[in-house]
């Protein structure tokens, strides 16, 4: 087959080149710490990535042997699934090489827990060096915007909406869609939203008892609605910080709202319907009254204001996909537990930080359900699915309920898998249902977002169930469909 080279290099390229340079950062940050090995684990990768930047540019400028013609959406999803493992690859490198003796996959794991958001670990932070954790913080970052914003900008230039990251909830929208036209600026626009929320959040942590590393690390990871980083154990200190908790709950949900609601702000356009923005906040709502009643009643909690401000924090941790609460709902009762199990697989708002079946897909959902229960009982009715002020048309209604049927059908079949394990039957479905969702933590034995207790394959697995939950089902399921690639 072959490639479309043009976007083949432009992808290595702006894949390559920045990945260098941030890894240029804890390079520099390990070597001011004396630690010289731990510098060499960035450097190495650093290089190589430079180099095959470079070169990938240099073959882009000099315009020769480029195939000139047509882009293929198979060449999008195949040079950037490339791109992705390459950069998924090489940020695993300085877990390998820091001295720790951190294994193949436990390097991988850490890399893809990073990128993804789901901000887990497979190791113990204790004894690992300082700038290693400011890569994975940093990776983060990075995995809660840029990795979104490469792959939406590459999707919607190649015209996918409904297959790709745009699916569903932001295409339904008429004034997303224009907005996409000029999506490069968009980003731009958001990226610099996206820094000064990091600004903000990293100035008011400083204030807190958290040092200034780990407010730094905290921030790099809340802000990308990865969690916390705990690398002291005091993260149930911190969490439990009233001011601690309510700057990491403001930004998680910032994270989790769609960006382009800031991008009307900050353009001065005229603001969007945001009709999924309010139905976030609805369930929200929803979310914090039943699971208050529910602790007051069961007798979980004696005062209603600590009840109040414990189910703010975690049902906001829970569905903006964060995980940083998940430590102070271990002792909840089951309906509690079962009501955050829906928030997380709900997720936050689409073209955000956060992960899951997104709002928009829920609410579609929901209305499919009630329009059929009331065709049954009005069967020669017309009753049309409107969001946003528009008619769902039947195409639009049958993907969506065919990707939360893949969802469900992805999380049965994971559950096979991961109870090969045979940690019990709740640590096997929460596992796998924090993994696609990247949320990460959740109650019982993963409340600590520690997945060493798995053995080496199903932590691999579990890895590719959070790539899954990030990039989407969609391109994952069409990269290993046989007639998508027989196709000419």
């Amino acid at each position: 087959m072959k490639l479309n080279n043009r976007l083949l290099y432009k992808t290595f390229s702006v894949i390559l080149l920045p990945l260098g340079v941030t890894l240029m950062i804890p390079m520099i940050f390990a070597f001011v710490q004396g630690q010289v090995t731990v510098a060499r684990a960035f450097l190495i990768p650093g290089l190589v990535s430079l180099a095959g930047g470079a070169v990938a540019l240099l073959f882009l400028k000099k315009r020769q042997g480029i195939t000139e013609r047509k882009m293929l959406i198979k060449d999008g999803y195949l040079i950037v699934s490339a791109g992705a493992v390459l950069l998924l690859l090489l940020s695993a490198v300085p877990y390998w090489l820091c001295g720790k003796h951190i294994g193949p996959v436990d390097g991988w794991f850490m890399s893809v827990s990073s990128w993804t958001t789901t901000g887990v670990v497979s190791i113990s932070l204790k004894g690992i060096p300082c700038a290693v954790i400011l890569w994975k913080a940093m990776t983060c970052w990075m995995g809660g915007f840029i990795m979104l914003a490469v792959a939406i900008t590459i999707f919607n230039k190649l015209g996918i909406n409904e297959q790709g990251l745009l699916s569903g909830p932001s295409s339904i929208s008429q004034q997303n869609a224009k907005v996409t036209a000029h999506f490069t600026g968009t980003v731009k626009i958001l990226l610099i939203f996206y820094v000064v929320m990091t600004i903000a959040e990293l100035i008011l942590l400083s204030l807190s008892d958290m040092s200034f590393f780990a407010a730094l690390l905290n921030t790099l990871s809340n802000v990308s609605t990865s969690g916390m980083i705990d690398v002291s154990r005091s993260s149930n200190y911190f969490v439990n910080t009233t001011y601690i908790r309510i700057v990491m709950s403001v930004f998680a949900l910032l994270a989790s709202i769609n960006f382009f609601e800031y991008y009307y702000v900050l353009t001065r356009h005229r603001m969007a319907k945001n009709y999924e923005v309010r139905s976030y906040f609805k369930i929200l709502a929803a979310a914090v009254v039943l699971i208050t009643l529910d602790l007051m009643f069961t007798g979980t909690y004696h005062s209603f204001f600590p009840a109040l401000r414990d189910s703010v924090a975690v049902v906001v941790s829970n569905a903006s996909t964060s995980g940083y609460a998940s430590t102070i709902a271990v002792n909840w009762p089951t309906t509690s537990l079962f009501i955050l199990l829906i928030l997380m697989m709900i997720g936050g708002c689409s073209v955000s930080a956060a992960s899951g079946i997104n709002v928009t897909r829920a609410v579609v959902f929901w209305k499919l359900i009630m329009r059929g229960m009331y065709k049954r009982i009005h069967p020669r009715s017309t009753k049309a699915v409107i969001v946003h002020g528009h008619k769902i048309s039947a195409g639009k209604a049958s993907s969506i309920t065919i990707f939360i049927m893949l969802f469900l059908m992805i999380i049965i079949l994971a559950a096979v898998v991961v109870s090969l394990d045979d940690k019990g039957l709740l640590t096997t479905f929460y596992a796998v249902i924090a993994s696609i969702t990247n949320t990460g933590t959740f109650s019982g034995t993963l409340a600590t977002g520690d997945y060493s207790i798995f053995s080496a394959p199903i932590r691999f697995f579990l890895s590719i169930l959070m790539v899954v939950g990030r990039v989407g089902i969609y391109p994952v399921v069409v990269l290993f469909s046989t007639s998508f690639w027989s196709e000419k």
